[in-house]
């Protein structure tokens, strides 16, 4: 399905044709496409001025909504198929890998990520207030995942 932006009045959708489309709510009309290397089987999610989506090439579409163009392409080694999400300020999703992703949506720098043993290809949800993250996976099993608070490594000094 389809996402709506209702401040910008837009309306996003994958397609199956390897394209993000952006479309006016009100009346259709085109305001981009944004070509991607395989299908695309998410919903959109749209932060603030940025769209993400993810696609069959391994990689997570970062659209700029003010420009409608692509700004990030980024890898992650695996198919995402699965909707990103907006949780405790971070895009969550889960690639084809085995891998839960939380992406820092201002600076697109991951910020954490999970491991599972099987490949996650529907939405993640999390409890009420954001510390429980239900990721469920391919062979029908979900795995229920508590979130630790992000604490930055201390950088070592250079030799």
């Amino acid at each position: 399905p389809p996402c709506v932006d209702e401040k910008r009045k837009i309306v996003a959708g994958a397609s199956f044709d390897g394209n993000i489309y952006i479309l006016e709510a009100e009346t259709g009309k085109h305001l981009a496409s944004i070509k991607t290397d395989n299908i695309c089987y998410t919903t959109p999610l749209i932060v603030e001025n940025r769209l993400f989506c993810g696609s069959g090439d391994r990689h997570m579409y970062v659209v700029d909504l003010d420009k409608m163009e692509l700004e990030k392409r980024i890898e992650f080694r695996a198919r995402i198929y699965c909707s990103p999400r907006l949780i405790n300020g971070h895009v969550v999703f889960g690639t084809t890998g085995g891998w839960l992703v939380e992406l820092d949506p201002k600076t697109l720098i991951t910020k954490a990520n999970a491991p599972l043993p099987d490949a996650i290809t529907n939405a993640v949800s999390a409890s009420p207030d954001g510390k429980i993250l239900y990721v469920p996976t391919y062979m029908n099993e979900i795995y229920a995942m508590q979130r630790m608070p992000y604490k930055p490594g201390k950088k070592k000094k250079a030799a």
